[in-house]
């Protein structure tokens, strides 16, 4: 038996793959599916949406940023 996958990447995935699956035959776009993911932060002193944050992370990614500080950087060059 393999050990658990402590990784949040491995939670993460599976919610978006329960979500897909419970997409209609028009699928959503990418930040309509992202802004329903649920966020751990608190509400007092939330300055930016978990959607428009993850969005920013995805296109980073595309772009061939390959850690945080390169999806940081790539977002702060960002229009």
């Amino acid at each position: 038996m393999p050990a658990l996958s402590s990784s949040p990447v491995d939670a993460a995935v599976g919610h978006l793959a329960d979500l897909a699956d419970d997409a209609a035959e028009d699928p959503p776009g990418l930040l309509a599916m992202l802004a329903r993911v649920t966020g751990p932060r608190h509400r007092r002193g939330v300055r930016d949406r978990l959607a428009v944050i993850l969005g920013l992370a995805v296109c980073a990614v595309l772009a061939g940023a390959r850690s945080f500080t390169a999806i940081a950087e790539w977002a702060a060059d960002a229009d």
